[in-house]
């Protein structure tokens, strides 16, 4: 399971309503996708990724198989840069 690090970072320059900003502990600043949001905002240690896949397959009506590694991949990516960490 994965915890979320770092924070939502709201910027004064946001140029469009849907832009959305991670920054990490170290203070770097990452745009990302409202799904990532999505994605990042519900990884608090006990949640599954298997539960954030059906949650997003409930709302876009994706076939789950088609998001079998969606949530994994986005999760990865975030661990990279450290704005999650595996518990």
């Amino acid at each position: 399971m994965y915890i979320k690090q770092g924070q939502v970072f709201n910027t004064p320059e946001k140029t469009e309503e849907n832009e959305h900003y991670l920054q990490t502990e170290e203070g770097k600043v990452y745009k990302v996708s409202e799904t990532v949001i999505f994605v990042w905002d519900r990884l608090n240690g006990q949640t599954e990724l298997n539960d954030i896949n059906r949650e997003i397959q409930r709302i876009t009506e994706v076939e789950e198989d088609k998001l079998k590694d969606f949530s994994q991949t986005i999760v990865k990516q975030l661990e990279e840069v450290d704005l999650v960490a595996q518990v």
